[in-house]
């Protein structure tokens, strides 16, 4: 417990400074270390460590299910502000975690799904370029950027970018072949994802609660990871410390409460682990339109992906050595080589959850070659798409400046992807 309390006065101590701070990602605190340790205790080989904090509540019982709750946009800023500190997950917060990078739900959200960083699952941001199409296409959702027109007849993401989700390594792990099914194979436990877009459909967040209930009174041990998607979707429009976003927060808080009030009183239920967290925080944004920039337009070969805080330059050759120049003209530049280390060959440290005041600046710019070297995507073997879906540069909000492409871009009030404290840190939550 006073493990638990250290880390949420840290967590509250960095949130009250006066400065903006620049958050990295910490691949070794995680929402992909989070999963590893769900997964390992089930027997799920993964391929990132485990993290401390949660493998210290698994070793204190033995869980016939671990139900792993992902709100999206409920970061720890967001829950703080948002509820009293005698509130149900605030009174069951065990740490802060690092989301990954960028924090947006296609990123995180394949992390969780699948237990990788984006650099091994490719899945970079919302937007992401497609030389076999010659495409910026919107992965989730198949449409071309900026637009609600399929990009193609089939799921490009799917075709292009595939990925293997851990209810997938479960179901091959504990499948009995098919040449001899009766060959005592065991056939748990049994992994679950239930969502509006899971293998398990739901429609509305009671039946989210309601289908995870009865999963859990069924026999047989069970990984259960339901998702919903707000606040997220509520933020976004309303504002990030709009009323609207207060009460969904306080009503996906009475809902946790309750669903696992219910299992306390099923004997069938009881011996759950009930974690809660989020794939990313959120700030209010101020919108500024790429096409006020006609000299960095001119620069470039393609128009910009990944993300609106989290931005994606594909350069002409000629312009190459300009482009830091003009777009440090632009916006309140920083550049990585000025905030983390270099090694004796010349190359930047890894990135690894350091955390700097963000003073007045409104981007980090990177090339690719100090991405990889910060390894700001994760750890791990880099998917063959990355190679192609990496421009030259990329910009890193680490203000509230939100750079999206035109006038037919979404102009949110609310948005994440970037890299301060309030979007990277993200709620480890335990109900035993």
């Amino acid at each position: 417990m006073e493990l638990w309390n250290n880390s949420l006065a840290r967590f509250l101590s960095l949130r009250y400074t006066e400065r903006v701070m620049i958050q990295f990602p910490d691949y070794t605190h995680s929402l992909v270390n989070l999963v590893s340790s769900a997964a390992g205790y089930f027997g799920i080989p993964c391929a990132h460590p485990p993290l401390a904090e949660l493998e210290e509540i698994l070793k204190c019982g033995r869980y016939r299910n671990i139900v792993l709750f992902l709100f999206d946009g409920l970061g720890c800023s967001v829950l703080e502000k948002h509820s009293e500190a005698s509130a149900f997950l605030r009174k069951h917060f065990v740490c802060p975690v690092s989301s990954v990078f960028p924090p947006t739900t296609t990123a995180a959200v394949t992390s969780v799904e699948t237990g990788l960083t984006p650099i091994e699952h490719g899945r970079l941001g919302w937007t992401v370029y497609f030389p076999q199409i010659d495409k910026n296409v919107n992965l989730f959702t198949n449409t071309l950027k900026d637009s609600k027109e399929q990009a193609e007849s089939y799921h490009v993401g799917n075709r292009f970018i595939p990925t293997e989700t851990l209810e997938q390594k479960a179901a091959l792990k504990y499948t009995p072949p098919q040449d001899n099914p009766a060959d005592g194979v065991q056939k748990e436990p049994r992994f679950y994802t239930v969502s509006k877009f899971g293998t398990t459909k739901i429609h509305s967040s009671k039946q989210m609660f309601d289908e995870v209930y009865r999963l859990c009174n069924v026999p047989g041990k069970k990984y259960i990871y339901g998702y919903n998607e707000k606040p997220d979707s509520i933020m976004h429009i309303s504002g990030t410390y709009s009323l609207p976003a207060k009460l969904s927060v306080k009503h996906i808080n009475r809902c946790v409460q309750r669903f696992c009030r219910r299992l306390k009183q099923s004997p069938a239920g009881r011996d759950t682990l009930v974690l809660v967290t989020a794939d990313h925080g959120h700030i209010p944004i101020r919108n500024i339109e790429l096409t006020s920039f006609p000299r960095l337009e001119a620069m470039l070969i393609r128009r910009p992906s990944i993300e609106p805080r989290a931005v994606n330059f594909f350069v002409k050759p000629e312009y190459l050595n300009e482009f830091p120049n003009v777009f440090a003209e632009c916006f309140k530049t920083v550049f990585p080589a000025s905030l983390l280390p270099k090694d004796k060959n010349g190359r930047l440290s890894e990135c690894a959850g350091q955390c700097f005041p963000a003073d007045d600046a409104d981007f980090i710019l990177f090339s690719k070659k100090e991405i990889l070297e910060t390894k700001l995507f994760g750890s791990g073997t880099e998917h063959p798409s990355v190679h192609d879906s990496l421009g030259d540069y990329l910009a890193a909000a680490c203000s509230d400046i939100t750079l999206v492409d035109s006038p037919k871009s979404n102009h949110f009030k609310s948005h994440h992807a970037g890299l301060t404290a309030d979007e990277m840190l993200v709620p480890l939550i335990a109900i035993r």
